[in-house]
């Protein structure tokens, strides 16, 4: 993981509002677990960093619902419910998560919760692809 993504909720917040200092005036924002970077939707993991961003700037709040795979719609939208926020983010279609050819990359993970993101579960078989799509199947 990148040492440049902000984990902690107060690195989240103390981003989100320079961003907006320096002009930025809608912040998408993700909350993480602070000992492993994972991205889950926990309303309790939002209320730590949203109302400091709101008291501080005046910037549109973007909660993402984008979740992860698995993850049910419920839990996807439970932290935009509790924030109310002006926007949110709404991912559309099938919303394939096939990074498979940028993990295959990767020779170690740091931690467990990525490599299950990165490396499956993969499809055993799909229709064939538009010529626009650059949807991958296992075979």
């Amino acid at each position: 993981m990148t040492p440049y993504l902000p984990i902690t909720p107060q690195q989240i917040a103390d981003q989100a509002v320079e961003a907006a200092a320096a002009g930025a005036a809608i912040l998408h924002l993700h909350a993480r677990i602070p000992e492993t970077g994972a991205p889950p939707q926990d309303p309790k993991l939002y209320e730590q960093f949203v109302p400091e961003i709101r008291d501080q700037c005046d910037a549109i709040l973007n909660i993402t619902t984008g979740g992860g795979l698995g993850m049910p719609l419920d839990e996807r939208l439970a932290a935009a419910r509790w924030a109310e926020p002006e926007l949110a983010s709404m991912n559309m279609g099938s919303v394939n998560f096939n990074i498979s050819s940028a993990a295959a990359r990767i020779s170690e993970f740091k931690n467990d919760w990525k490599k299950r993101i990165w490396k499956g579960p993969r499809i055993s078989s799909c229709p064939t692809p538009s010529p626009k799509s650059n949807m991958r199947c296992a075979r």
